[in-house]
């Protein structure tokens, strides 16, 4: 008998990490849309159409790339976990996304933020050369790295940016809200 509740509570809580990607790109997507001022008439009509071209009723970024093409990049993202090693006085200590420090963000030399997010990103097979936002967790709070030219409708507005350039290629990260708010909701069509 404990046997089969034992399976049970194990197929229950054990979260493979494509039901874990895929339930972040659900959450990402519909953030996306709420993010750039939209209120689709029908959600579930969104995910009918979701389930109809995927077979899993489930948002996804292959899905809202082809889905939604008139979107100004390619959708992507992951949560970022181990970034790197910091030296201190205890020697070498592994550092995850979220303990970097403001001198560790703006450090200008071996970046551990450009180096998590610049992994992450080959991980995923994006290309820098094309419009990207990548999207990822940090302490509670939705950030993004894009490498989108000047968003027009950010003169009006207070924004924060952090600007990296490597070889030429240019990486911006920054809040989702900000970016998205300024994508705006021309690309959106029902």
């Amino acid at each position: 008998m404990s046997d089969n509740r034992d399976d049970f509570f194990g197929s229950v809580f054990r979260q493979d990490d494509f039901s874990r990607q895929l339930a972040y790109e659900n959450r990402v997507v519909k953030r996306v849309i709420g993010e750039c001022g939209i209120k689709p008439r029908s959600w579930g009509k969104l995910v009918n159409l979701c389930r109809d071209n995927t077979g899993q009723p489930f948002f996804s970024f292959d899905w809202f790339n082809q889905f939604f093409s008139n979107f100004p990049a390619r959708l992507c993202g992951k949560r970022i976990g181990y970034c790197g090693t910091r030296v201190d006085a205890n020697g070498r200590q592994r550092v995850s996304l979220y303990q970097l420090t403001l001198r560790d963000v703006l450090r200008p030399e071996k970046n551990l933020l450009v180096r998590a997010v610049s992994d992450a990103l080959a991980s995923m097979s994006v290309d820098a050369g094309c419009p990207f936002v990548f999207v990822f967790p940090l302490v509670k709070k939705m950030f993004c790295a894009h490498n989108l030219e000047r968003l027009d409708r950010y003169e009006s507005e207070v924004h924060v940016q952090w600007a990296f350039t490597h070889q030429r290629s240019k990486l911006i990260v920054e809040p989702t809200e900000s970016v998205f708010r300024a994508i705006g909701n021309d690309w959106y069509e029902e």
